[in-house]
């Protein structure tokens, strides 16, 4: 059979066949990346927020379900105001649940 051509690329029929089973692995991993895709997009927003500052990456390092508001604060540095604004938007993001808040992701 002659080769076919692909653009301005001769392809053999076995180059042709290795490709076709290449497409087939691709369209058979779409649903496995698709079901994590929202895993992996909460992880870019929680690195984004987190990685904001040495500050929020600080606190971010003390979350772990045992240390109340206050006591971030006090460990961090950060004042209050900014402290419950970056909760709030770690809540938000799906990052941190319950009170004392508890990480629910990590990154």
């Amino acid at each position: 059979m002659a080769p076919r051509t692909k653009g301005w690329v001769l392809l053999s029929d076995e180059v042709e066949s290795e490709l076709q089973v290449l497409r087939d692995i691709r369209d058979l991993l779409r649903p496995i990346a698709d079901y994590y895709q929202a895993g992996y997009d909460l992880r870019q927003t929680v690195r984004a927020l987190v990685n904001g500052s040495p500050a929020r990456r600080k606190v971010w390092d003390l979350i772990d379900g045992v240390l109340v508001q206050k006591e971030l604060e006090r460990q961090s540095g950060m004042d209050q105001g900014n402290l419950s604004k970056y909760l709030k938007a770690l809540r938000a993001a799906g990052a941190i649940a319950g009170d004392p808040p508890k990480r629910a992701v990590e990154v």
